[in-house]
């Protein structure tokens, strides 16, 4: 846990995962069942119908379909790769933008960071041991 601006209101909050604060939390949760009840309402909606009727910024119905909140509820709602612009259904970018991405991290040289090396259980007792006899 710690600190955090929440993303949408600034609030200081304890963070667990969420970029936002409770409250905020809150209203998009309320947001999100407001287009779900719409979308079992009207089926064959648009993404701008569904934001013009239900008074909602377009980017908050895009922001959930790149979450895949909205996957089962509307599949054939997609936003487009913000790489190459190809229609996908959730995430940020299409698979091959993905792989073409994930080879050239791996290219340069980018590697996951190696876990510390644990010390041997003797010299951590010996540390101890040091440590002790010297107060």
């Amino acid at each position: 846990m710690s600190l955090a601006n929440c993303v949408r209101c600034g609030k200081v909050f304890m963070r667990l995962r969420n970029p936002m604060c409770p409250d905020c939390q809150k209203q998009e949760d309320e947001l999100f069942e407001r287009v779900v009840a719409y979308l079992k309402e009207n089926p064959g909606a648009s993404v701008a119908e569904a934001a013009t009727d239900l008074d909602i910024d377009v980017d908050v119905i895009t922001k959930f379909i790149r979450a895949g909140r909205l996957a089962s509820v509307k599949p054939s709602w997609q936003v487009t790769c913000r790489e190459c612009g190809a229609a996908i259904t959730s995430g940020e970018y299409c698979n091959e933008c993905r792989n073409k991405l994930a080879e050239e991290i791996s290219r340069a040289g980018f590697k996951r960071a190696e876990e510390p090396k644990k010390q041997d259980e003797g010299q951590a007792k010996i540390f101890l041991y040091d440590r002790v006899k010297r107060n």
